[in-house]
């Protein structure tokens, strides 16, 4: 595939990185402990939910029977729920949030830890913060490492560590990333999809804070890989220092 280059901490995988990848992913199953500022985010959360007074059966005022129903305060079901907002409403708005809270709970276990910010070339639009589910990421990575087409190659970007699969038959491609750079305060690094004709796609900005097997996609015509020093926000083309850049073999 044309002459191979490569800046910085980059080098190509050999058969030893993919036996020893393989060991590592076999392990990535075990559950990640929630923070401990969970519960109270929860809790606050809930405390913020409507909250419904017990009724006192004795308390509630019996009908006269032998007094005439008043036919115009009655409302039927069907113009009752048409009315919106009243009644059972708000319960149902209420469990809607106890749901949501749940539900955060459940997707905190089994998660790669740390933080990868997307750029709109990939994450459609703004940047956003992404932490991938590790058991995910490893079966994804496991699948393309499998493709008779992969394409593959490792770099360290002052101490950030990436190890990058593609295959174009699968129409996938992607980047476990450990690690950390070591920067300037406000500073990323920045990683770049370069495909056949140069064109530099970001996959995301790599912060300071630790990453443990954190995967990044990559578009499938992914040919060369590069990372570059560049602002948290991101930026839209590469800038910034190079601190790897390796063609993918």
């Amino acid at each position: 595939m044309g002459s191979k280059f490569s800046r910085g901490n980059s080098e190509n995988f050999d058969e030893s990185d993919f036996d020893g990848l393989d060991a590592e992913l076999a392990q990535l199953a075990e559950p990640v402990a929630p923070p401990p500022e969970l519960k109270d985010s929860i809790m606050a959360q809930l405390d913020g939910l409507p909250q419904v007074e017990p009724v006192d059966s004795a308390s509630v005022e019996q009908p006269d029977a032998d007094a005439s129903p008043e036919v115009d305060n009655v409302v039927s079901l069907s113009g009752r729920r048409k009315a919106g907002g009243q009644g059972s409403g708000g319960l149902r708005q209420g469990w809607a949030s106890v749901v949501s809270i749940a539900a955060a709970v459940v997707l905190v276990a089994g998660v790669g830890v740390g933080a990868v910010t997307g750029w709109p070339s990939l994450f459609g639009g703004g940047s956003e913060s992404q932490t991938v589910i590790t058991a995910d990421g490893a079966k994804k990575m496991h699948e393309i490492m499998a493709a008779e087409d992969v394409r593959s190659a490792s770099l360290n970007a002052d101490g950030a560590r990436l190890a990058v699969v593609v295959s174009s038959e699968m129409n996938a491609g992607g980047a476990m990333v450990n690690g950390a750079p070591t920067l300037d305060k406000g500073m990323g690094a920045q990683v770049w999809s370069i495909d056949r004709e140069g064109n530099a796609r970001s996959a995301g900005v790599i912060g300071q804070e630790p990453h443990t097997d954190v995967w990044m996609p990559l578009p499938s015509d992914t040919m060369a890989v590069k990372v570059t020093v560049e602002p948290m926000s991101g930026a839209s083309s590469p800038q910034g220092e190079v601190l790897a850049q390796i063609e993918l073999t």
